[in-house]
């Protein structure tokens, strides 16, 4: 990928792909990057179907770049945003595309999630807190950190799975905080079953910042999660989460609220027993791979029969 000016991308090849009529051509809906906004209109010129495929909302984003975005998916046939929750609020902010617009609940491979996971016995998870993700400054595990140094949270351990350019800084807050004793840095791994091994005797999953496909990961585990409220600030894979259903919510930024959400997962064992089992059930009804190729064969079959409309 090139970056040929300041705030614009140009994926080097794209519009040499060949483009025949009756193909069907899948872009990524990242609206700065120019050469693919070319291949829609290559697309169309040689007769050929497209698809934008890509968030409706990403923690962040301005109304300006919403705006702009939407009129940029009129370059292709069709849209496919990440989640379900993004089609309905597309239709509900009055925005309108002439083809089908759909989703694929963005989610993951859950085959060795599923090998690797254990029953959920609240019981046997202690008071253990897991995150796992990349550490930078979207994670915002500093908050985290911080609430361990509250009372409520004297008796909580947090393990970490990740590294990033924000590990050297997060660890030096552990020490000045006095709760160094209390974190495990497993580093970054994507070995499922290392992972397993530090999730399965976790009681809850804890991300303070944008969460996205670490929500899946961690609901593939059972494990009931503490993610901040401001839909606005979290990435589409928010729309998995049921707030007193999968876990709880908390106030963004708030390291009391985070510390009162936490103790109150913790100190209701039941609770958690019942989210485990509906975080399990959500990601596998929903979020794995398969679904995602199932939906996807569905919504291509369905453009490809469609009338073309102008």
């Amino acid at each position: 990928m090139r970056h040929p000016v300041r705030g614009v991308e140009w994926q080097v090849g794209a519009l040499s792909v060949r483009i025949n009529r009756g193909d069907l051509v899948v872009v990524c809906g990242a609206p700065r990057t120019l050469s693919t906004l070319l291949v829609l209109l290559k697309a169309r010129l040689k007769g050929a179907r497209s698809i934008w495929w890509g968030q409706y909302w990403t923690a962040g984003a301005s109304p300006r770049r919403q705006r702009m975005t939407m009129r940029l998916v009129h370059l292709a046939d069709a849209i496919l945003f990440y989640t379900d929750a993004e089609v309905a609020r597309f239709h509900a902010e009055g925005w309108r595309h002439r083809g089908p617009v759909g989703s694929l609940n963005n989610g993951l491979d859950l085959t060795d999630v599923v090998r690797t996971r254990q029953p959920y016995q609240a019981s046997a998870r202690g008071r253990s807190l897991l995150f796992i993700g990349r550490l930078t400054a979207k994670a915002d595990l500093g908050l985290a950190i911080h609430a361990l140094a509250r009372p409520e949270l004297s008796d909580v351990t947090l393990h970490v799975i990740g590294d990033g350019d924000q590990r050297v800084q997060l660890r030096a807050q552990a020490e000045a905080l006095n709760v160094a004793d209390r974190i495990v840095w497993h580093g970054g791994t994507t070995d499922e079953r290392r992972i397993g091994e530090v999730a399965n005797r976790c009681a809850a999953f804890i991300y303070p910042g944008q969460v996205g496909l670490s929500l899946i990961h961690a609901m593939g585990y059972g494990l009931p999660c503490l993610v901040h409220g401001d839909s606005a600030q979290q990435m589409p894979e928010i729309a998995a989460f049921e707030d007193g259903k999968t876990g709880r919510m908390f106030e963004r930024g708030s390291v009391e609220s985070l510390a009162q959400a936490a103790v109150a997962l913790l100190e209701t064992p039941a609770e958690r027993e019942a989210m485990a089992a509906r975080c399990i059930q959500i990601v596998e009804d929903a979020y794995t791979t398969a679904r995602m190729a199932e939906r996807f064969l569905a919504f291509a079959d369905r453009l490809m029969k469609a009338e073309p409309v102008e």
